[in-house]
C-alpha cells in the first residue's frame, strides 16, 4: 500500500476515521478474491465504491484488477488517486452518493461496494439509496454492504434506536463521538431491519451476519424477474395464520430459537473448537429447513460459511476449508491445519 494510506486519519468534517487507510477488513478481502479469480478467467470486472473516501479501498480494487468507479464528496480524494499507479483503472466523481450523475447510474456494474456510508444518512434516505443502487447491479452482480448496528459497543448511550428505522439519525453519545473522531449524526441498522428492508426490495440476500465490531455486513444481489414474481406470488398467498405457524416450528425445531437456550452458545462454541483444535478460524452455522445457512458462532470477523468458503484459501493460508455437519441442524466450518493427528472427518 502506498505511503498515504499507511495510516489511520480523522476523516475530514468529523466523519470518524479513514479505517480503510490503515487495513482492508474481511469484506473487502473477500471482494478482492473474487475479483483476482474471475480477471483470471478472463472477465472484465467492473465495481463501483461508493463513498470511497481518500481512496484507499479503490486502490485495492484496481490491484485486483477491477476497472473501478470511486464517489466522494470530498475534494482531496482525486489527488491522492492520481498518485496510485492503479490511477488509470480508477475513475473518480466528487459526487453526493444520494445524487449521483446520469453516467454513473446508468451503468451496470459487476460489484457496487458501500462500506460504512449508509449509517451516514437519514434512515429513510438508506431506504431510497438501497432500492437505487439495486438497479445499478448487473443480473449476477453483487452489493458488498457494511452498516453499524445498536449491537456495536459504541452504540451505548445511542438515542437514535428509540426512534423508527425511517427518522432515526442521531449523534453517538459524547464518548464514543471523541474516541472515533464521529460528530456527525448516524443511522444505526438492527440486522433484522436490514434484512427485512432488503427482502421487501427484492434483494437476493447471500450472506448477512454482524462482525465483533458490531456491523452488518450483507452480500446480496437482485433478483431474476421470475425470482421476484415467485417471491410476491408467495408472500399475496401466505396467510398471517401460516406465518404464526412456520414460526413456531421454527421455535421447536431450532437448539437457538429461544433466550433460555441462549447461553448454549457460548458452550457449543467450546465443544467444537475441542472437537476441531485450535483451529485459528471456524464458524458454527444453523442449517434452516430450505437448505440455507445462518452462521450462529465465529471465531473471527473473518467468518467462513458455505458461501465464502475460499476465503482463507484464496486471501490468507492457502489451507482449504472444511465443512462437518454436527448434528441438530448444525454444521461447523474449521481451517484443518492444526486439526489433531488421527482426526478424521
Amino acid at each position: 500500500m502506498s505511503d498515504q494510506f499507511k495510516h489511520m486519519e480523522p476523516a475530514d468534517d468529523g466523519f470518524g476515521f479513514e479505517v480503510s487507510a490503515s487495513y482492508a477488513d474481511a469484506h473487502e478481502a473477500l471482494l478482492c478474491a473474487e475479483i483476482r479469480n474471475a480477471v483470471d478467467a478472463g472477465q472484465s470486472i467492473t465495481v463501483l465504491d461508493l463513498a470511497c473516501g481518500i481512496g484507499a479501498t479503490s486502490v485495492r480494487l484496481a490491484q485486483a484488477g477491477a476497472h473501478v468507479i470511486a464517489i466522494d464528496l470530498n475534494p482531496k480524494t482525486k489527488a491522492i488517486l492520481e498518485k496510485s499507479a492503479q490511477s488509470s483503472h480508477i475513475q473518480f466523481v466528487q459526487a453526493d452518493i444520494r445524487q449521483l450523475p446520469k453516467f454513473v447510474h446508468e451503468q451496470k456494474f459487476d460489484y457496487i461496494l458501500f462500506q460504512r456510508a449508509l449509517d451516514c444518512m437519514p434512515g429513510s434516505d438508506g431506504i431510497q439509496m438501497l432500492r437505487h443502487i439495486e438497479k445499478m447491479l448487473k443480473r449476477r452482480g453483487r452489493l458488498y454492504l457494511t452498516v453499524s448496528s445498536p449491537e456495536a459497543d459504541y452504540a451505548i448511550g445511542y438515542d437514535g434506536t428509540s426512534k423508527s428505522l425511517k427518522e432515526r439519525f442521531d449523534k453517538l453519545s459524547p464518548h464514543f463521538q471523541a474516541m472515533h473522531h464521529f460528530f456527525r449524526p448516524i443511522c444505526m441498522w438492527h440486522k433484522a431491519e436490514l434484512a427485512s428492508v432488503l427482502k421487501r426490495q427484492d434483494w437476493k440476500i447471500v450472506s448477512h451476519y454482524l462482525s465483533k465490531s458490531g456491523s452488518n455486513k450483507v452480500i446480496a444481489g437482485p433478483q431474476h424477474w421470475l425470482e421476484k414474481k415467485i417471491t410476491h406470488v408467495t408472500v399475496a398467498i401466505t396467510s398471517v395464520a401460516a406465518a404464526w405457524v412456520l414460526a413456531a416450528t421454527q421455535l421447536l425445531v431450532s437448539p437457538f430459537s429461544t433466550p433460555e437456550n441462549a447461553q448454549n452458545k457460548t458452550v457449543l462454541s467450546a465443544n467444537v473448537a475441542s472437537a476441531i483444535g485450535n483451529s485459528s478460524y471456524y464458524a458454527v452455522n444453523e442449517i434452516g429447513n430450505d437448505g440455507t445457512e445462518e452462521t450462529l458462532i465465529a471465531s473471527d470477523a473473518t467468518l467462513m460459511d458455505r458461501n465464502k468458503a475460499n476465503y482463507l484459501q484464496s486471501s490468507v493460508s492457502r489451507w482449504p476449508m472444511q465443512r462437518r455437519e454436527i448434528g441438530n441442524g448444525l454444521a461447523v466450518y474449521y481451517e484443518p491445519r492444526y486439526r489433531p493427528a488421527g482426526y478424521t472427518l
